[in-house]
């Protein structure tokens, strides 16, 4: 245990204890509680993202995470193996968003708080970055795009800290937590939203409870085209030139969230691609395939007339919650508690994706609960100015349902 401790935190930074930040501005001064502490940590994920496209751009196979400890004065938690185990919550970040996102927008003074006023249990939140080649993953399980959904989500029980561990391996194995089900959650807002959403219905028996905010949760929507298909014809609407040369850049970020999203749900066949629409795990159509750097190739759901182009499309859906929920992971949501929010401003139609898989899963009757916010007067819930806002509904809904042994 001793060299393991050693070995870990030969990776870990403990930083100064820092104030929790919003948009809305920080918590007076003159409130006083405990402060949590926030490690920096990173991991190689060889298994999961070694056949990632990404590589030439990102040569990196590292995943970069912040961890929330509360601290010891309250809980007495640390490291592993001293103190009182914590419960985990898992939390991903929206699009181009880092580590750092949650705690930019006053996670550990929401969290400071709220553990010292008892109004939700101590415990450990583990914020991932999403961002990757082209701005984020969507948290997906494709070779060519990267298994972080696998990587994120999965168990496999290995503590030696070897290359073939998973998120939840590495975190259960340097941290002092509680390494089961009952005690372990997941969340994110936006794209961090899907992946939270996605990867408690793939990874079921590791989570009891999940919460997703202003999502992409329903990709044609109640109606089968609404969803991202509006924004087809938009991302055309808004090239110069051909739609071959779409933007990468933060100028037109739609068309980058496009690129992202294929890349993890249509990729080019790379020779290890698991899912294609010929049958034989390859997809070999050149009708929307583009190769912007040699070694990056991918599919778009659409076509230069911004129209649905149906076998790519198909592969989108394959990856879309109501579709995944219906099919493969029928019932995987049966015994998660399930936490949906959405605000009416949210950019790219998530509220309504969210509002459409809210009354999705009503229809299918599986229990949860929604949400909606809407701001202030004057102060609209736009971008990401409503994050410091939910924050403690979050937490708390995750507190509510961590089920801890008598």
């Amino acid at each position: 245990m001793y060299r393991i401790i050693i070995l870990t935190f030969s990776v870990l930074i403990i930083l100064s204890i820092v104030s929790g930040c919003s948009d809305r501005g920080v918590t007076s001064v003159s409130e006083k509680y405990p402060s949590g502490i926030i490690c920096n940590a990173q991991h190689v994920f060889e298994e999961q993202l070694g056949n990632s496209m990404f590589e030439p751009i990102s040569p990196s196979t590292f995943v970069i995470f912040k961890v929330y400890i509360p601290d010891s004065t309250v809980s007495g938690y640390g490291q592993q193996g001293q103190g009182k185990p914590l419960p985990v919550l898992y939390m991903l970040s929206p699009f181009k968003e880092d580590e750092s996102f949650y705690f930019s927008h006053g996670l550990q003074d929401v969290a400071d708080r709220m553990i010292a006023a008892k109004e939700i249990r101590p415990m450990m939140i583990v914020c991932v970055g999403g961002v990757n080649g082209f701005g984020g993953s969507f948290y997906g399980n494709s070779e060519a795009g990267g298994k972080y959904a696998e990587l994120i989500g999965k168990k496999t029980g290995n503590n030696n800290l070897q290359l073939s561990m998973t998120l939840i391996d590495y975190v259960d194995a340097v941290f002092n937590t509680i390494p089961t089900r009952d005690l372990r959650a997941i969340s994110g807002a936006e794209m961090g939203g899907y992946g939270a959403m996605r990867i408690a219905m793939e990874y079921s028996e590791n989570f009891s409870s999940v919460s997703s905010v202003s999502a992409p949760l329903d990709f044609d929507g109640a109606s089968g085209d609404s969803g991202f298909i509006p924004l087809f014809r938009q991302v055309v609407d808004e090239l110069d030139t051909s739609y071959r040369y779409m933007d990468t850049s933060n100028a037109h970020p739609l068309q980058t969230i496009f690129i992202a999203a294929s890349t993890s749900f249509s990729p080019h066949d790379t020779g290890v691609v698991d899912v294609g629409i010929n049958g034989d795990g390859k997809i070999t159509d050149m009708t929307t395939y583009f190769h912007p750097f040699s070694s990056i190739e991918y599919h778009l759901p659409f076509d230069s007339a911004g129209e649905v182009y149906q076998p790519i499309w198909n592969l989108w859906l394959a990856n879309n919650p109501p579709n995944m929920l219906t099919t493969k992971y029928a019932h995987s949501l049966d015994s998660t508690a399930i936490l949906l929010m959405a605000h009416p401003e949210a950019l790219y139609g998530y509220y309504q994706q969210t509002a459409d898989f809210h009354t999705y899963l009503s229809g299918q009757g599986v229990d949860h609960t929604y949400l909606e916010f809407r701001g202030y007067p004057d102060f609209p819930a736009t971008a990401h100015r409503f994050i410091y806002d939910v924050l403690p509904k979050i937490l708390k809904f995750h507190s509510d349902h961590f089920v801890v042994p008598e």
